[in-house]
């Protein structure tokens, strides 16, 4: 079994983007494990990813 990718993502200026739970992300950003909503989010331009995390 593979290890699911994880990043660090924050919302691109003058965003406010929601967590997959609805939760809005905080400016500062948040680490998560890089699921298809959170490659899209980056792929619009809404998520910007910070650092990969690699595997844990």
């Amino acid at each position: 079994m593979q290890a699911k990718a994880a990043v660090t993502v924050r919302p691109a200026k003058g965003r406010q983007v929601r967590k997959e739970n609805g939760q809005i992300i905080p400016k500062d950003g948040i680490d998560v494990v890089l699921t298809s909503y959170y490659r899209r989010r980056i792929s619009d331009g809404d998520l910007i990813a910070i650092q990969s995390l690699g595997d844990k």
